[in-house]
């Protein structure tokens, strides 16, 4: 079970998301693909305030709502780079699947928080995700 230790378990405490995850589930379920969104289309026509998305924010949408198949799993432990034949290769799929494009770039940045509390038992938010 997760988490599997103590000073895991105590950190996630602290942290709290669990309150705002329940609060921003109406939110959230807005914003994605799902049956109120009409699996994303009708967020391709507006911007939710009832202005027009321009023509690259909706081009935009539609290659994050494009499915594909995604891997999942995209954190720095499973990106693998050579650079004796400069080549980049993807290793560990058992999450993978056939679901929006979207779906795996999110997920490649919520796994960012989760590496760096493993490797530097840290996060720096601006370190990590620089405003510039």
């Amino acid at each position: 079970a997760f988490p599997d230790d103590a000073e895991k378990a105590a950190k996630l405490a602290k942290l709290n998301p669990y309150p705002r995850f329940e609060e921003q589930l109406d939110e959230l379920e807005a914003l994605l693909p799902s049956q109120r969104t009409d699996g994303g289309r009708r967020l391709l026509e507006s911007t939710g305030t009832g202005a027009s998305l321009s023509a690259a924010a909706r081009r935009a949408r539609e290659l994050l709502f494009e499915e594909r198949f995604c891997h999942l799993d995209l954190l720095s432990g499973n990106i693998m780079y050579s650079e004796g034949v400069r080549d980049v290769d993807f290793i560990d799929y058992e999450y993978s699947m056939r679901t929006c494009v979207g779906l795996d770039v999110a997920n490649h940045f919520c796994a960012v928080p989760e590496s760096c509390l493993i490797l530097e038992d840290t996060f720096d938010v601006d370190k990590y995700y620089p405003s510039q």
